[in-house]
């Protein structure tokens, strides 16, 4: 599945922001749980030296279901982030799944623990997600049906965005990047 979308750290505080949503239909908060692998012997799970990943290997615990799922991201001739493509299935018991890999060799890379707040708008889906260790992000993603260009999508959604009043950057890499570049030191 095509993931159009923009993710942007927010610097204003949470009661602000939740008052910014208040006009959305409000879905539900939950939390979830994403563990990050890597295998020394496959080198496209392993980070870029400047600690971007373009291909990721993830297990997520969500609201007592177990998913696994392998991401891929696409980028521009700028190196800036387009879009991502994930395949992602249900999978049983989770601490056996987490032996199964051990044994294969595979290692864990970053953990994230998130606690995500769903809205949605119109042909957007927003969350606003609380990031142990990181801070607090909002995510839009388009949900509606285009032949547009992801490029072009993505301007719209940050218009969007600017709309909320919030204080915030876009980012170009992921949670888990964030997390890995913090964690090794690593600076954007």
């Amino acid at each position: 599945m095509k993931e159009i979308e923009i993710l942007v750290k927010l610097f204003d505080k949470k009661r602000k922001i939740l008052k910014a949503l208040t006009g959305f239909k409000y879905i539900k908060k939950e939390r979830i749980k994403d563990t990050y692998y890597f295998h020394p012997n496959v080198d496209i799970l392993l980070p870029e030296m400047n600690g971007r990943f373009r291909d990721c290997f993830r297990i997520r615990v969500k609201e007592n279901r177990n998913l696994i799922a392998y991401k891929k991201d696409y980028f521009d001739k700028k190196d800036i982030w387009q879009y991502s493509e994930e395949l992602e299935t249900s999978i049983g018991d989770f601490e056996t799944i987490f032996d199964i890999l051990k044994a294969l060799g595979f290692k864990i890379l970053v953990e994230i623990d998130n606690t995500k707040y769903k809205y949605l708008h119109k042909k957007y889906e927003l969350v606003l997600e609380e990031v142990k260790d990181l801070g607090l992000f909002l995510e839009v993603e388009f949900k509606g049906n285009s032949h547009q260009s992801p490029k072009k999508i993505k301007k719209e959604i940050y218009n969007f965005i600017s709309t909320l009043g919030l204080k915030f950057i876009e980012l170009n890499l992921g949670k888990p990047e964030l997390l890995y570049k913090k964690k090794m030191r690593i600076k954007s």
